[in-house]
């Protein structure tokens, strides 16, 4: 079993990211994979990609995107950055306690919230063959219909569609006029926001890419993201 990373700066030359193809992708998994992305940008690590149909099932939670740092994997966004802070390479990591706090604040609600609104049907298993298209689309809703009543969260559209927009004003009125949540510095934060405000429009789903144009602001804080155009 593995044990740890290497304790020296090796482990920032050997990571890798596992992802779906993007035609595979849900909204959410490109949300995840692309605040991920942001993140390891904005961290200076450089990473190889490696695209995988079955990336899902090579997670044990069923997360993705994963990270692998020989020999440990790490799946998700939340686990990915809890191990960058650990070492010591967090953006965050001068924060003081109430703005660190703050912004975990906002992280919560976008993991909270936002990821379990987006979750759609759309193109989930068009890759497989018959009949494994019909049973594992069936399979992956049940469990997110599960999911989704064990924390109480919305199952009908409608609903979801309003926490959306719920948590887009939130995400509005913390940024306001700036393109930085937290002063001029960029955080996990900035990198999970951008990484699901992006998804969302670019999504091929017009209804959903519209509820984005209403916050103008989070618009122009996806399009001027300082690293989107290596990710």
């Amino acid at each position: 079993m593995a044990t740890a990373p290497p304790s020296d700066e090796a482990w920032t030359k050997s990571i890798e990211l596992y992802c779906k193809p993007s035609d595979e992708e849900l909204l959410y998994e490109k949300g995840e994979k692309l605040a991920v992305k942001a993140y390891l940008a904005i961290s200076r690590l450089e990473y190889s990609v490696h695209v995988r149909s079955n990336t899902e099932f090579m997670s044990p939670s069923g997360v993705v995107p994963i990270i692998r740092v020989p020999p440990l994997f790490f799946c998700g966004f939340n686990a990915i950055a809890n191990f960058i802070e650990l070492k010591e390479r967090s953006a965050s990591s001068l924060l003081d306690s109430q703005t660190t706090a703050d912004m975990k604040a906002y992280i919560s609600l976008i993991q909270d919230k936002l990821l379990p609104a987006e979750l759609t049907k759309h193109k989930y298993g068009d890759n497989l063959p018959s009949p494994l298209n019909q049973i594992i689309p069936w399979l992956k809703r049940q469990s997110i219909i599960r999911s989704l009543r064990n924390r109480e969260l919305p199952i009908v559209y409608s609903d979801a569609k309003s926490t959306i927009k719920q948590v887009l004003q939130a995400l509005s009125n913390r940024l306001g006029t700036s393109l930085r949540f937290f002063d001029d510095r960029l955080t996990e934060l900035d990198a999970l926001a951008y990484g699901h405000l992006k998804s969302i429009q670019d999504c091929d789903l017009l209804e959903i890419r519209n509820l984005l144009t209403d916050y103008p602001n989070l618009v122009v804080f996806c399009n001027n993201f300082p690293v989107m155009n290596n990710l």
